[in-house]
């Protein structure tokens, strides 16, 4: 596996219902936004990166990104994202995309490589992050071979991912927690507070 078969996607077409609505992803965050700050340590990582949105693009013009929205007209989670991520990635050739969520901005340097890595020991359909006894199924690893069985899954009106993961190849990678859950989310007020105050007392930008 090389770097040119994999494309990074980061996953905003949530409606941020516990954020209060709006685009939680443009949030301010550091010395940018949320999406600032991921796109800038996912590119550290994989290259290209685009994102999933819906709605006006103009919203995400300063950022110079590729979107791709949802290819369905119901809202059907993070998974209607992967799916439009999957198309996009077999029309350029490229055989995995990595996800990245849009609320999680943490997440550690070697996130692409390990889950690269499992991937070439296991030969695993999906490879996921996994931390502090709890699964984060949106951060993964897909093979571009899942894009049928999903449209299945689609079609047949479920959702879930770790319900998914229970039906096919899917193993999880496990990472350390230090001072921080690195996989922690951001998904209220409070939980955008407090990673402001993390991301000043860690120094980062």
């Amino acid at each position: 596996m090389t770097s040119e078969d994999i494309i990074g996607l980061i996953l905003a077409g949530g409606r941020s219902r516990r954020m209060g609505g709006g685009d939680k992803f443009l949030k301010p965050f550091g010395q940018s936004t949320l999406l600032g700050h991921i796109l800038k340590a996912a590119k550290a990582q994989v290259s290209p990166v685009i994102l999933n949105m819906n709605g006006d693009p103009g919203r995400v013009a300063d950022y110079d990104l590729p979107i791709l929205s949802d290819q369905a007209p119901e809202h059907f989670g993070p998974l209607a994202g992967v799916c439009a991520g999957l198309v996009h990635a077999q029309s350029l050739g490229a055989t995995q995309i990595v996800t990245f969520a849009c609320d999680v901005p943490f997440f550690p340097n070697d996130y692409v490589s390990r889950l690269c890595k499992s991937k070439q020991q296991t030969n695993a359909d999906v490879v996921y992050a996994r931390s502090n006894g709890r699964d984060h199924p949106v951060m993964a690893l897909w093979s571009v071979d899942m894009l049928e069985r999903l449209r299945e899954r689609l079609d047949q009106k479920h959702y879930k991912l770790l319900d998914w993961f229970k039906d096919i190849n899917a193993v999880s990678v496990e990472w350390p927690v230090t001072d921080v859950d690195p996989f922690m989310n951001i998904n209220t007020p409070e939980d955008l507070e407090k990673a402001q105050s993390l991301i000043v007392s860690r120094g980062s930008q």
